[in-house]
């Protein structure tokens, strides 16, 4: 993760193509985590601003995107706890679009939610959490990157992280 944080912070040219978000990234993604999601009893949602059943087109990097993603869920499966709901979805926004992925699981602090982004940030002062608080720094460069910004809002009393990547 460090490496990557490197990488893409040194402002490398992201290489984008059309690709299809549900079954390139977010299926693949989903799959890939589905051992933790079964075990902490998590149900998936997709109908949060709904991604359509049949497929959305980005013009984005497949590699980065699916970074943020992974990272996305990853953080909703560790900080929701056992039996939450983890919602995603996007809107249409003309010359964007704008994607959400949010659990149900207590939201961030609101004292902790201005570190949320920056380098070597942790939200939980546990320190038996596994990673170096590099994850949302990441994935706010690789956003970034593309074109777009990130944010993180409390939601009906759980967490959400929206994104916008231009068309």
């Amino acid at each position: 993760c460090l490496g990557k944080a490197h990488v893409v912070s040194d402002h490398i040219k992201i290489d984008k193509n059309n690709i299809d978000l549900r079954q390139e990234i977010i299926e693949k993604i989903l799959e890939e985590l589905s051992g933790e999601i079964e075990k902490k009893k998590i149900k998936i949602d997709n109908r949060l601003g709904s991604i359509p059943t049949g497929s959305i087109v980005i013009n984005a990097n497949q590699m980065w995107i699916r970074v943020v993603y992974r990272n996305l869920f990853k953080n909703a499966i560790k900080y929701g706890g056992d039996g939450i709901t983890i919602a995603y979805g996007y809107e249409d926004h003309g010359s964007f679009y704008k994607f959400c992925v949010y659990n149900t699981g207590p939201p961030v602090p609101e004292q902790k939610r201005d570190r949320l982004f920056t380098k070597f940030a942790r939200v939980d002062d546990e320190p038996i959490r596994e990673g170096v608080g590099m994850g949302l720094f990441l994935v706010k460069e690789i956003i970034n990157q593309h074109g777009g910004e990130i944010w993180y809002e409390e939601i009906d009393n759980g967490s959400a992280f929206f994104f916008t990547l231009p068309k």
